[in-house]
C-alpha cells in the first residue's frame, strides 16, 4: 500500500512549475476555442487577442488570475465550497442512539467518513430480480425513499439518484429537485440542466428558501468553452455569487498520452475557461484540474482502475500546490466499471476506499454506483457502507494503553473465572471490536448448523427491510402547497416555450431522432440524384442540396460516402471514359477484363450493359472482390455537412448486400435469376 509521503513525490515544486509553464504557453499560443461569435466579439472588445475562433490569453494575464485565486483561498484555505450546488442540511431529526448522539461513521466505528450517493444514474437494478431498467419518475421516487430510509444506518449524503426518462429532457432537473425536496433531506441538486427551463429552477430554489448562488460551467474537452451550462451562467449571472469550472479531459484521447503534457493541457482547459468566465460574468471563479484514464480496448473511461486512483491522488496534490496550500488528499472517487455488485465492484471500490483513506481522504463519491455512474443498484450501497465502516475501523487503529496498578489482580481473576465474564471486556468491547452487519465471522461448523445464506442474499434482506419503511422527513406544508400551483403552470409554459422556439432544420431533425419535442414536424422528402438527374432534361443542373433548399425542406442528404473501395494488390486497373454520350466503367485484371456502359435515358442514368454477361466474367468479379479493401475517409461527409450547415444533416450510405449488388450493378435482375437457376 502506498503511503502519503510517496504520493507527494509525484508533484514537487519543479513539476508544478513545469505544468503551469506548459499551460501558460498553450493559452498564449493555442488558446481556448469559443464557438459563439457574440462571446468572442465581447472578449475581443475586452482586450483579448482572437485567432480564428480561439481566444488567446497572455502569460501575464494567466499569472495574475492564478495569483488572485491564491489570494482568495489564502483567507480561507483551499476549499472551493462545493463543486455542484447541493443543499446539505444538518438539522434532520433522525432516530438517535441510546447516548443521545446522532449515528455517524465516527461514533460507530472510528474516523469520520462522509460518503456521497451518485446522482447521475439513468438506470437502476431491481434488488430482487437483478433486472436493469430506466428510471421513470415513480421508480426514482421509490428508490430515493429507500435511500433516505437506509441513511439511518448508512451515514451518507442522500440525494435523488438520477434523471427520469418519462419527462422531457428540459424538465428532468426540475422534476429531480421536486423529488429531492419531497423525499430526502441532505442533498438537493440545484443545477439547471436546460436554458429553456433554467428560470423555473431558480424560482423553485426561491420557494425552498435555498436560492441558487453558485453554478458550474462544464468545459468541452479539448480546450473548448461552450454549451448550455455556460449559457445558463451568462443568462443568470446577476443571481450568482460564484462559478465553478469543471472539465473531464481523457488521458490519451483529448490530451497527449504523457503526464507532463496531459497535466499542462488539463490545467490550460480549466484555467483558461475560468479566466474567460470571470471576464464574462465579473464573478469569482473556482476550478480544479482533472484527468481521467481511458481503456483503449473499450474507449471507456477506466473508473475503478489503479491508474484512476493514482491520477486522482496526484491531482489532489497538484491542485493544492497550485493554490499555495500544503499537499493533501480529502476525497476519493469510488466508481467502478463493474455492472453488478460482484467481485470486480467489491475489489475496485474497497481498494480505492482503503488507498484513499490511507492518504487522508475522508469523503467517498459514488456510493451505490455501478457501470461508472450509469447504474444504481440498491445492494451496492449496503456493501459500500459496510466496506467504509470496515476501513474506518482500520484507520482508527487500536490504542496501546498503560498497564494498570491492579494488573496482576486482573490477570489472576481472569485465570480463575475466565476473561470473557470480566467487566473489562464489557467496558472496552466497543474500543476493540467492531460488530459487522453484513460480513461473516462465525466458524464453518456454526455456518453449517445455521444454514447461513450467501452474503448477497443478506444484502437483499437488508434492502427489503428498508424498502417500505416510512421516512421521517416531510417538506414544510407551505412550501409543498407551491407545487400544486407551480408544476401545472411549469408544464404549460414549457410547452408554450418549445412551440415558440424556432429550431433550425438541423436541430429539428436531431431532436426528432432523439425522441425529443420539435417546433414542427420534420419534412425531409427522399430526393437524391435519381430525381435530380431527371431535371437535366428540363434544363436544370441543381443538385440534391440545392433542390431541397429550393422547396424549403429539412435536408437529410442520403448516400454520402464515408470511404471507398480500393484495389491496392492484384495488378488491377480501374478507369472510366466517355464515348458517344455513354460512360464506360472498366476493370482490367490478370483474370480478364469486364466493363459496364451507362447513359442518360428516359430522364435518368440507366445501365445499358452490365459487367457480368458470361461465366468467365464471374471469375473476374470474384478476383476483384478478393482483392478489394475499404478505406475509411470522412472528408467528403464533413465537407457535405459544412455545405448543408444548419439546414439539415448529411448521412452515411451503407453499401448494398452482395446479392443486391449483383442485380443492381453487376448483372441485372434477369441475368441473376438465369444464372442462379443454371
Amino acid at each position: 500500500m502506498r503511503c502519503s509521503e510517496d504520493i507527494k513525490s509525484y508533484f514537487n515544486k519543479y513539476d508544478v512549475k513545469k505544468v503551469t509553464d506548459g499551460a501558460y504557453e498553450l493559452l498564449e499560443n493555442i488558446g481556448i476555442l469559443v464557438p459563439d461569435l457574440q462571446i468572442r466579439e465581447f472578449l475581443k472588445t475586452s482586450g483579448f487577442k482572437i485567432s480564428g475562433d480561439r481566444v488567446l490569453i497572455s502569460r501575464e494575464n494567466s499569472l495574475c488570475f492564478l495569483k488572485e485565486i491564491k489570494a482568495r483561498y489564502g483567507t480561507r484555505g483551499y476549499a472551493p465550497t462545493t463543486k455542484i450546488p447541493y443543499i446539505m442540511k444538518e438539522d434532520y431529526n433522525r432516530k438517535e442512539n441510546p447516548t443521545g448522539e446522532k449515528l455517524t461513521c465516527s461514533n460507530v466505528v472510528g474516523k469520520q467518513f462522509n460518503s456521497i450517493i451518485s446522482s447521475y444514474s439513468p438506470y437502476f437494478s431491481c434488488h430482487q430480480t437483478g433486472r436493469i431498467k430506466r428510471f421513470d419518475t415513480q421508480e426514482l421516487i421509490r428508490m430515493t425513499r429507500f435511500i433516505e430510509a437506509y441513511n439511518y444506518d448508512a451515514c451518507y449524503i442522500s440525494t435523488v439518484l438520477g434523471y427520469p426518462c418519462d419527462v422531457p429532457p428540459e424538465l428532468e432537473g426540475l422534476i429531480k429537485l421536486k423529488i429531492a425536496a419531497e423525499n430526502c433531506i441532505t442533498g438537493w441538486c440545484l443545477e439547471p440542466t436546460s436554458i429553456i427551463t433554467a428560470k423555473y429552477m431558480f424560482e423553485m430554489a426561491e420557494i425552498l428558501d435555498k436560492p441558487i448562488n453558485r453554478l458550474l460551467v462544464y468545459m468541452v474537452s479539448p480546450l473548448c468553452l461552450a454549451g448550455d451550462s455556460l449559457n445558463i451562467v451568462l443568462e443568470f449571472k446577476k443571481k450568482l455569487e460564484s462559478v465553478y469550472v469543471f472539465s473531464m479531459p481523457s488521458l490519451g484521447v483529448t490530451t497527449p498520452l504523457s503526464t507532463s503534457m496531459a497535466y499542462a493541457m488539463a490545467l490550460t482547459e480549466v484555467l483558461g475557461g475560468s479566466f474567460l468566465v470571470h471576464k464574462l460574468t465579473g464573478l469569482p471563479v473556482d476550478f480544479e484540474v482533472n484527468i481521467f484514464p481511458t481503456d483503449f480496448h473499450t474507449l471507456n473511461m477506466s473508473f475503478g482502475s489503479p491508474e484512476k486512483l493514482i491520477l486522482e491522488l496526484m491531482l489532489a496534490h497538484l491542485n493544492k500546490q497550485l493554490f499555495g496550500q500544503p499537499p493533501e488528499v480529502s476525497s476519493t472517487n469510488i466508481m467502478t466499471c463493474a455492472k453488478i455488485p460482484g467481485i470486480q465492484a467489491a475489489v475496485e471500490k474497497s481498494t480505492m476506499m482503503m488507498d484513499g483513506a490511507l492518504n487522508g481522504a475522508e469523503r467517498f463519491f459514488g456510493i451505490g454506483a455501478l457501470g461508472v455512474d450509469e447504474i444504481f443498484d440498491p445492494l451496492q450501497p449496503v456493501i459500500d457502507v459496510e466496506t467504509m465502516k470496515h476501513i474506518s475501523r482500520d484507520i482508527k487503529g487500536i490504542v496501546m494503553d498503560e498497564l494498570p496498578e491492579d494488573f496482576l489482580k486482573t490477570v489472576r481473576k481472569g485465570l480463575d473465572k475466565g476473561f470473557l465474564s470480566s467487566d473489562l471486556r464489557l467496558d472496552n468491547h466497543d474500543n476493540y471490536i467492531w460488530y459487522l452487519s453484513l460480513f461473516e465471522r462465525d466458524t464453518f461448523q456454526m455456518n453449517l448448523k445455521h444454514s447461513k445464506t450467501e452474503l448477497i442474499q443478506t444484502a437483499r434482506e437488508i434492502v427489503s427491510r428498508y424498502w417500505n419503511e416510512d421516512i421521517k422527513y416531510r417538506l414544510v406544508m407551505k412550501k409543498a402547497e407551491h407545487w400544486i400551483l407551480f408544476m401545472p403552470e411549469l408544464y404549460r409554459n414549457y410547452r408554450r416555450m418549445i412551440s415558440m422556439v424556432e429550431m433550425t432544420s438541423k436541430e429539428r431533425i436531431l431532436n426528432a431522432f432523439a425522441g425529443r419535442d420539435t417546433d414542427q414536424i420534420v419534412w425531409a422528402p427522399i430526393i437524391d440524384r435519381y430525381y435530380t438527374s431527371s431535371l437535366k432534361s428540363k434544363g436544370s443542373n441543381a443538385g440534391v442540396i440545392e433542390t431541397l433548399r429550393l422547396i424549403d425542406a429539412d435536408i437529410i442528404e442520403r448516400h454520402v460516402p464515408a470511404g471507398d473501395f480500393i484495389y491496392k494488390k492484384g495488378n488491377i486497373k480501374q478507369f472510366t471514359h466517355e464515348k458517344d454520350g455513354e460512360t464506360h466503367n472498366c476493370f482490367e485484371t490478370p483474370m480478364g477484363n469486364i466493363h459496364s456502359i451507362s447513359c442518360w435515358k428516359w430522364g435518368s442514368e440507366t445501365i445499358t450493359k452490365y459487367f457480368i454477361e458470361t461465366k468467365e466474367d464471374i471469375k473476374v468479379l470474384q478476383y476483384l472482390e478478393e482483392h478489394k479493401e475499404f478505406i475509411l475517409d470522412f472528408k467528403h461527409l464533413l465537407k457535405q455537412q459544412e455545405i448543408i450547415g444548419d439546414d439539415g444533416i448529411a448521412t452515411v450510405s451503407a453499401t448494398s448486400t452482395p446479392l443486391a449488388n449483383l442485380f443492381e450493378f453487376y448483372m441485372g435482375l434477369e441475368n441473376v435469376i438465369y444464372m442462379l437457376c443454371d
